[in-house]
């Protein structure tokens, strides 16, 4: 019970709950969640911090830069994972959509960072 409770209370936060939403798309690393967000690093990453804790992300780091994604092992994530996905889906607001879509697009043109982010990124 203690887990499942751990999970909810992790997911009670409207910024967390974004990001779970932006992370069931993919792979991202921190900076571009910050773009995505439109917040600072250090709030995006608490929050993170949150969810990781929670065993709803998962990261892994490449160099300096640090990755986040979905924890497709926790058995709880998989079940919540095609709700989450469709109820958040009806309240994320379009410019997030759109901040989202447009990294991406910037990642399938091999890049992991929005240009100037970080200068020796990508």
């Amino acid at each position: 019970m203690k887990k499942t409770a751990s999970i909810f209370k992790a997911l009670s936060d409207e910024t967390r709950l974004k990001i779970v939403y932006i992370l069931l798309k993919g792979e991202l690393c921190v900076c571009e969640l910050v773009d995505i967000m439109q917040d600072s690093q250090p709030k995006i990453s608490r929050h993170l911090s949150i969810l990781k804790n929670a065993q709803i992300v998962i990261d892994r780091r490449d160099a300096q830069m640090i990755f986040y994604s979905i924890n497709r092992e926790n058995e709880y994530m998989l079940s919540f994972e095609n709700c989450l996905n469709k109820i958040l889906a009806l309240e994320v607001e379009e410019s997030l959509l759109v901040r989202l879509e447009k990294t991406l697009s910037h990642r399938r043109n091999g890049k992991c960072c929005p240009d100037g982010y970080y200068p020796n990124c990508c």
